[in-house]
């Protein structure tokens, strides 16, 4: 797409509306919804067994597939309340890394959500290793279906988008680089063992994950802002304070960049945006509308794209 970061990048827009409108959208105790037709010829759903519990997840093959040629491989993580095939339908992530030569994964969360501390949900109360399923499933990509274990990235939304985050502090051993949309994350025990490529996309008018920091409206707990964790992954990566900045289009997009490769840090502030997928579709769960300015699934996959391997 060329400098279309600031442009309707969204190639494939309407055909990610008519696929939804196909997808079932399941409140956080559902199990994974699989359409009966694929949306996908390239679909598989794909299983594995971790402390004792199966856990699945929704693997999207790009043309030309096979598993005998290293390719970059996209895991991207669903909200709170919300399953693999909402996010699939909601984020155009599997258009987006069809088109660009991803692997594209979508796990399943237990009981709707992630544990990532004290949110979200089942996952949280019954202290789910979910960073031990995703360095699980990691290894099994590599192994059975010819993921490049040195183009490994993880990406989310809100609660996913807070588990991406602490990969790449806690899993930076097997991932090259993290997104998130709508997230935060604690800014504790976080020791990446090498400069990461962070990208996030955060509406200013969130009330879910308030970009400010503070109390969120619906979770009962204080989340840091946007500037701090984009300040704490800036520190870590050995960046400069100054960032770059352009706005357009009600985006205003900022980069920090430092003296390392992988060092870069990229903000987009969606000006008046609530919780929402820049580039894609509201759902059940979150209703909030989203930019149309760019495509936050497009826009991770080119940033990924131009990092260097780990």
């Amino acid at each position: 797409m060329g400098n279309g970061v600031f442009q309707a990048s969204i190639r494939l827009a309407a055909a990610v509306l008519a696929l939804g409108s196909l997808l079932v959208l399941a409140n956080a105790c559902s199990t994974l919804s699989v359409v009966e037709d694929s949306l996908f010829s390239q679909e598989r759903v794909i299983s594995l067994e971790h402390d004792g519990t199966m856990r699945s997840a929704v693997l999207v093959f790009p043309d030309g597939y096979t598993d005998m040629r290293r390719m970059p491989v996209v895991i991207d993580l669903h909200g709170f309340q919300e399953n693999a095939a909402s996010e699939m339908a909601m984020s155009g992530m599997a258009e987006a890394a069809m088109e660009l030569g991803f692997l594209a994964v979508f796990p399943e969360g237990m009981g709707g959500g992630w544990n990532v501390g004290p949110c979200c949900g089942g996952a949280s109360q019954d202290n789910v290793n979910d960073l031990g399923f995703l360095a699980e499933l990691i290894d099994l990509l590599i192994v059975e279906y010819g993921a490049d274990p040195q183009r490994v990235y993880v990406t989310g939304f809100g609660n996913g988008g807070a588990l991406a985050l602490t990969a790449g502090c806690r899993l930076s051993h097997k991932v090259a680089g993290v997104g998130a949309v709508g997230a935060s994350m604690e800014l504790t025990n976080c020791r990446p063992v090498k400069p990461m490529p962070v990208i996030l996309f955060h509406g200013d008018g969130d009330a879910v994950v308030p970009y400010t920091g503070g109390q969120s409206d619906l979770l009962d707990m204080e989340i840091p802002s946007v500037a701090d964790v984009v300040a704490y992954w800036v520190a870590r990566n050995g960046g400069y304070e100054a960032p770059e900045r352009i706005e357009r289009d009600g985006v205003l997009r900022e980069r920090y960049v430092g003296q390392d490769a992988g060092s870069e840090v990229m903000v987009y502030t969606i000006l008046g945006g609530g919780h929402s997928w820049p580039g894609g579709r509201a759902s059940a769960v979150n209703p909030d509308e989203p930019s149309t300015a760019l495509s936050a699934a497009w826009t991770m996959l080119e940033f990924f794209s131009r990092q260097p391997s780990q």
